[in-house]
């Protein structure tokens, strides 16, 4: 379904199409599909961009296995109402770090920085995850838990998707945005829809094997903390210049060594 909705919809992609005056120089240098794909930067970013898409809906299967699953299993043992409580009121933690907490701290630190920030951080939450098992045995406490934890996730995930997303943006020039969206899309539903398959076939055959900890029920959550090192591995080398515009960004360095020799 991915490569079908792509191959319709990029004929028509007006940005990719359109030719504007401000641009008139580099429109008729715009890149193919397969220039743009095997570009250094780009490739690095479309990497991040469908491990981010993999660990995302991995992590969101995961959450509802680890909580269905029985306590002697290393779960929680909730009920399909508590789950879905526990899952809904996580829109609103959406919002809230989507409106406020990712535009500041991107601000702040710039898109570059940020990234490397905070799929740093995703590692030591995925690694500490299983460890809410031993801290479920009151109702109170298995809350608390529960809740830190995902708090804590989709806060870095949320703020790496965003600056992952301006990044590819500012990766390439407006025409060539169009061509460039529709390749980042086809892998991140790529992605999405290999992500349940690798996360439900893991659980599966983990949660009751009765194999020693960390070969048990989270083995999971380290496969995808070990997905997420790769990433913080790629993000670590992206370009600063990413923080800015690709039309843009000759201006910023033109700009730059003309300060520093004055």
């Amino acid at each position: 379904m991915a490569f079908i909705s792509f191959w319709l919809v990029y004929p028509n992609l007006q940005e990719t199409l359109q030719k504007s005056s401000l641009f008139a120089d580099t429109t008729n240098r715009n890149k193919t599909s397969k220039q743009i794909i095997t570009d250094p930067v780009v490739c690095k970013i479309l990497s991040a961009y469908t491990i981010w898409a993999n660990n995302s809906t991995a992590m969101n299967e995961l959450m509802v296995l680890y909580l269905w699953t029985d306590r002697k299993n290393g779960g929680f043992e909730l009920d399909p109402n508590e789950i879905g409580l526990f899952l809904g009121s996580s829109t609103i933690l959406i919002v809230l770090f989507q409106k406020s907490l990712a535009s500041f701290i991107i601000k702040k630190l710039g898109l570059a920085t940020t990234t490397k920030v905070t799929t740093f951080l995703a590692i030591p939450i995925l690694l500490l995850g299983p460890f809410a098992s031993f801290l479920n045995q009151t109702q109170l406490a298995k809350w608390l838990v529960l809740r830190l934890i995902q708090m804590s996730w989709i806060t870095v995930n949320i703020i790496s998707f965003t600056a992952i997303s301006c990044m590819s943006n500012n990766s390439v020039v407006p025409g060539e945005r169009g061509r460039m969206n529709g390749l980042f899309m086809t892998s991140a539903s790529l992605a999405k829809a290999f992500a349940p398959l690798l996360i439900g076939f893991t659980f599966a055959n983990t949660v009751k094997s009765g194999m020693i900890f960390p070969l048990n029920y989270s083995f999971s959550f380290y496969l995808l903390a070990l997905i997420e090192v790769l990433m913080w591995a790629i993000c670590s080398r992206l370009p600063v210049s990413l923080n800015h515009p690709k039309e843009k960004q000759g201006f910023q360095y033109i700009e730059f060594k003309t300060f520093s020799k004055a």
